[in-house]
Formats: structure tokens, C-alpha cells, sequence
């Protein structure tokens, strides 16, 4: 499989460059088993945890192509129809490093299993996850110690060959609002809750501009007084991963799940990519409130303007009694004008009749949908028969809610006799007429109704 091939070769001249330079890096006495030279985040204490701190790293958001973003239209792409592919760098701006290990639990759907985990899941046919812990390590003056605390789960992913650290990331196109948190902005188009294998991938040096500080000032190697911490070498280990201090992880757009889909009929126009990093808190770090990013991106090979159409719950002519439900297009911002007055994207529709919704957008701008016509058919009229006496002149009454009645002398084709509620015929025999009641439909719905003549010595 050419990705993986690409991103294991890449992965394994950065894992050898890091071994080749790493006497060279950092501080000597500030390691994973030596504290003497580490500091803590408080500068004045020699007693702390050495938390990492994560952030999402801004220039590969920023950038379009291979290493960057790429938009896809809705067609004549295959499976990458309608994605906006993503690159996302991982920076570890923390004193200390993310270090996650495995544990000799795994969990098959509701199971727990301690010890040897199955290939696979008996009731899914899925990997099990395998639960994992963070190892955060602590300095007491000259010595380092650590403790493991839970962080969620691994699994394994075959096309990449290797464990990855479950929900490690959140992608999301979004429109903005006043609302000052990202989070809640409606969302155009959502990404998967990717897993990353955490690695050292390189270091904020060699990637200028990847990592940076609360007022986004740019941190280069010197920059970290515990640079390496870790050591620099994390790999994609099936037992430990993670990020050193002053390092960072990136995953580009072409591997596997780097993709935000954009639903048919979204417009062209600006949109935000919200990309949100360890989104349900797993790790403990030294800012909880920084792995965020939101960058401006402009959508160009979506639809060029408004779309409205209509679209009904059955068939728009349906039985008398009987309600059609019409929805308009969604969108994000979206808002509804219908031609009865209503401003909800679907309605309930029991008048025939013809409807037609003006849907607008702050992006898209406005359109008109084709108009829907609505009939109903089947409606029976209330009818009330007639007697005369001998010959002469009666009157029939049919009637039907929201219908009109027309008078024929036979139950299919002939001539209207007459239209409306009352029909007053001249007879000298008893003699059948057909009432039909109409909504727009060309379904006759017949009642007989006799007129009897009655002979004089019955009255």
C-alpha cells in the first residue's frame, strides 16, 4: 500500500536522525531517570510534575497541497468526492513529555480482558482496544520518579501496521458565529475522532513556526529549558509512544482519516477548519485549554451559489384526511420563507395547492425552489338523496370539505350536468346521478343518489 509504505519510510529516517543527533540534544542530567538539571514549570520550586503541554500546530493548516490542505468537489473524485483533506502537527510545548504506555488490558465491546487480548473481537470482528496509561514523571530535587494514570485506549490499525492512541484529534469545518467558543459554531462538515501513532516526528526547530507560546511567539529548540525530555526517539512502538519536550507530531493529508466531509450542496465561500486535540481529556497536561485551533479556509469547489428544493414525505397527492410533510434543503445558517407564510424548514400541508420555499444563507445567499404541487384525491362527498311525486323537479345535496362538486348522469365520462352543492334535475323516472369531488386530482370519487318518483296513492 503506497501510504503506508511513504509513512514508514518517513517515519524511519526521522527515528534514525533522532538516535543519530540525540547526545547532542538537550540537557545530559535531565532525563527520564535524572532530574538534577530539569525545571519546573514554576521556576522557583524543584518539586513538580513535568506535565507535557499540546497545542495544534498552525503552518500545515495554513498551507494547500501535499503537505497541506486539499479541497475536493462533489464529483469525479472517487472516494475522495466532496473531502477537505487536512494536515495536523501535534507540538508538545510542556516541560514534560507525553508519554503513553500500554497496559495487559483490553476491552472487546463491554468486556475487559486481562492478559493475552484475542486478533480479534468475537462479537464485532474488530481489534480490541487496548487500555493505556500516561506516564507522567516528577522531579524532587536531583530525583526523578513517575507515576502511570489512565488515558483511554490503543488499537491496532492494519493498513498502517501499528498501534495508534484512540481519539487523539476532532476535525471540523464550521461556519462562525458571535459565540467567542469555536466549539459551538454550527458545523458545515465533520471529520473523524482520529488516533494517531505519537511519535517524535521532528523537532520545533526543524519545523520553524510548528510550535509556539500563549502570545504566539515562535519557540525554536532553545526555547524549552527540558528540550528532549523523553529523548527524542518515540516511535510507533506497539508498548510506548508519545511526544518529547520541544518536539512534535505530524500527520499529513494523504494518510488515512485526514479528511473533513463536506455535505452535497455546501457552498462555496468562507468557511473555519476547527481541529480540537485530545478532546475528551485523557491527558493530564500543563494547559487544558489550548488544544484548539481554528484557521480561516475559503471553499472553492462546492456549489457556486444559493440551492433550494423541495422534497415531500410521500407522494404530493395523497388521500383526503391525510397531511404531506415538505422539507426544504438544510444548511448551516439556513432560514426558510414558505409560500403559506411559514419560516420552519419542513411543513405539514393539508390544502392543495402549489408551495414554494425561499431558502437564504449568510454564505450562500438566497434561492427560489421550483413550486410542489400538493393535491389530494379520494374525497368522498356527504350526500342526501331526493323524493318526488310523480313527474317533476327535486333537489340533490353532496358536499365536501375543501372540494368541488360536480353532477354527472353516469359513474365515469359524460358531461357535467351541473356544479356546486345542490343539484335540482327534472325527472318522470326513478333516475341515478354520480356526484364527484375534486381537490386538483383527477380521481372521481361517484356517490349514486336516487330520485324516486312516488305514485300518488302511496303518499
Amino acid at each position: 500500500m503506497p501510504t503506508f509504505t511513504f509513512y514508514k519510510m518517513k517515519k524511519t529516517v526521522l527515528l534514525v536522525l533522532s538516535v543519530l543527533f540525540l547526545p547532542f540534544i538537550g540537557n545530559s542530567q535531565c532525563t527520564t531517570t535524572n532530574a538534577t538539571s530539569c525545571t519546573c514549570l514554576n521556576t522557583s520550586s524543584i518539586n513538580c510534575d513535568l506535565l507535557p503541554d499540546i497545542i495544534v500546530g498552525r503552518p500545515p493548516l495554513l498551507a494547500s497541497g501535499q503537505y497541506g490542505n486539499i479541497e475536493y468537489s462533489q464529483t469525479g473524485n472517487g472516494v475522495e468526492n466532496g473531502r477537505l483533506r487536512i494536515s495536523v502537527s501535534s507540538p508538545n510545548i510542556g516541560r514534560g513529555p507525553l508519554e503513553v504506555r500500554t497496559t495487559t488490558k483490553y476491552v472487546c465491546g463491554t468486556d475487559t480482558i486481562t492478559g493475552t487480548a484475542p486478533a480479534t473481537c468475537p462479537t464485532t470482528g474488530l481489534p480490541p482496544k487496548q487500555l493505556v496509561v500516561q506516564r507522567v514523571y516528577h522531579k524532587n530535587g536531583n530525583t526523578m520518579s513517575f507515576i502511570d494514570r489512565d488515558a483511554g485506549t490503543m488499537t491496532y490499525h492494519p493498513s498502517h501496521g501499528h498501534m495508534h492512541v484512540d481519539d487523539w484529534g476532532i476535525y471540523s469545518l464550521r461556519q462562525q458565529t458571535a459565540d467567542p467558543n469555536p466549539l459551538n459554531w454550527p458545523i458545515i462538515g465533520n471529520g473523524a475522532k482520529l488516533a494517531f501513532c505519537l511519535m517524535d516526528y521532528g523537532s520545533c526547530s526543524t519545523y520553524n513556526g510548528h510550535c509556539v507560546d500563549a502570545n504566539n511567539n515562535t519557540l525554536l529548540n532553545g526555547n524549552f529549558p527540558n528540550y528532549g525530555l523523553g529523548g527524542g526517539a518515540y516511535n510507533c512502538s506497539p508498548t510506548v509512544q508519545g511526544i518529547s519536550s520541544g518536539y512534535t507530531d505530524i500527520y499529513y493529508q494523504h494518510l488515512d482519516g485526514m479528511y473533513i466531509s463536506i455535505p452535497p450542496g455546501t457552498c462555496n465561500g468562507n468557511y473555519f477548519i476547527v481541529v480540537q486535540l485530545d478532546p475528551y481529556n485523557y491527558f493530564l497536561e500543563e494547559n487544558e485549554n489550548n488544544n484548539t485551533i481554528v484557521v480561516p479556509y475559503t471553499l472553492t469547489q462546492q456549489s457556486p451559489g444559493a440551492v433550494a428544493t423541495i422534497t415531500s414525505s410521500s407522494s404530493t397527492a395523497v388521500c383526503a384526511g391525510q397531511a404531506v410533510t415538505l422539507t426544504a434543503n438544510s444548511g448551516v445558517g439556513n432560514t426558510y420563507l414558505w409560500s403559506n407564510g411559514a419560516t420552519t424548514q419542513s411543513i405539514n400541508v393539508t390544502t392543495a395547492g402549489n408551495y414554494v420555499v425561499t431558502v437564504s444563507s449568510p454564505v450562500c445567499g438566497t434561492a427560489v425552489s421550483p413550486a410542489k404541487n400538493v393535491s389530494f384525491i379520494g374525497v368522498t362527498p356527504t350526500t342526501t338523496n331526493a323524493a318526488i311525486c310523480g313527474q317533476g323537479s327535486a333537489t340533490l345535496n353532496a358536499s365536501a370539505t375543501g372540494a368541488t362538486i360536480n353532477w354527472y348522469a353516469a359513474s365515469s365520462g359524460g358531461a357535467v350536468l351541473g356544479t356546486g352543492n345542490g343539484f335540482t334535475p327534472t325527472v318522470n323516472t326513478t333516475t341515478t346521478f354520480f356526484a364527484e369531488a375534486t381537490t386538483g386530482a383527477s380521481f372521481q370519487d361517484m356517490q349514486h343518489l336516487p330520485i324516486i318518483p312516488l305514485a300518488a296513492e302511496d303518499i
